[in-house]
């Protein structure tokens, strides 16, 4: 049930900031900081409206009987093999029969998401905030450049422990000429403890670290690094085709 907890410290913050999923972020935290996971667990994450239909997506298609299997968690939220999986006719097909992407965003901007179809687009979580243009959880409404950075998974190397904090160097997503990049390094302050809970598992300086929402996920290797930098780049690059 590994892929349980993991599921959850990435879908903490946005439930803690009122965008996404039902009003559990109190025993979301509890689990969280006692790094616990049981059935009452999954239950609460079954409820966020665009995470759960991915994750079961991404498990289907892999004939993976669990969608909160360790991999198809990391799959969305960071990015694997099992992406390589999905089609572009069975993405199409998931986001107009299951996910009903018609009813949520514009008929131009749904154009726009099923053009990128067949040039690469992958079910993962930075293709969702970068190329569907509105917020599909509590919140209808445009992101910004700073919203889809702070929604957007990140990758930060540890360069300071705080009592209830790290400070991270990572590299945010901005505009230049009129495209999104990945930008300069920049060091941040991400939070590690929320309602006087403790997110942080083990983590050191030195460490390489996800963060959402301004809130520390998990401790990642070199290789998923390599992974979420690879993932989110090519939803970068397709966002920017219709920029």
């Amino acid at each position: 049930m590994e892929g349980i907890i993991t599921c959850a410290r990435y879908a903490y913050m946005p439930n803690n900031l009122g965008y996404c999923g039902p009003d559990e972020n109190k025993n979301l935290i509890g689990y969280i900081a006692n790094d616990e996971q049981d059935d009452g667990l999954k239950e609460i994450l079954t409820d966020f409206q665009t995470l759960k239909p991915y994750l079961n997506f991404i498990a289907r298609t892999n004939r993976i009987p669990d969608p909160f299997h360790k991999q198809v968690v990391e799959a969305y939220w960071i990015g694997n093999n099992l992406l390589e999986s999905v089609s572009a006719k069975q993405y199409y097909k998931y986001l107009t029969d299951e996910f009903s992407l018609q009813k949520k965003i514009d008929r131009k901007s749904l154009q726009y998401v099923y053009g990128k179809l067949p040039m690469g687009a992958k079910p993962h979580h930075s293709f969702h905030v970068l190329n569907i243009f509105r917020r599909t959880g509590h919140l209808s409404i445009n992101h910004t450049v700073e919203t889809m950075d702070n929604c957007c998974i990140s990758c930060g190397k540890v360069i300071k422990k705080m009592p209830d904090k790290l400070l991270v160097e990572y590299s945010p997503l901005g505009i230049v000429e009129g495209k999104l990049t990945q930008g300069e390094k920049k060091q941040k302050e991400i939070l590690t403890e929320v309602d006087g809970q403790s997110m942080e598992a083990e983590i050191n300086t030195g460490d390489l670290v996800t963060f959402h929402w301004n809130a520390v996920c998990e401790k990642i290797t070199p290789l998923q690094a390599k992974n979420l930098s690879f993932y989110t780049n090519q939803a970068i690059s397709l966002a920017n085709l219709t920029l």
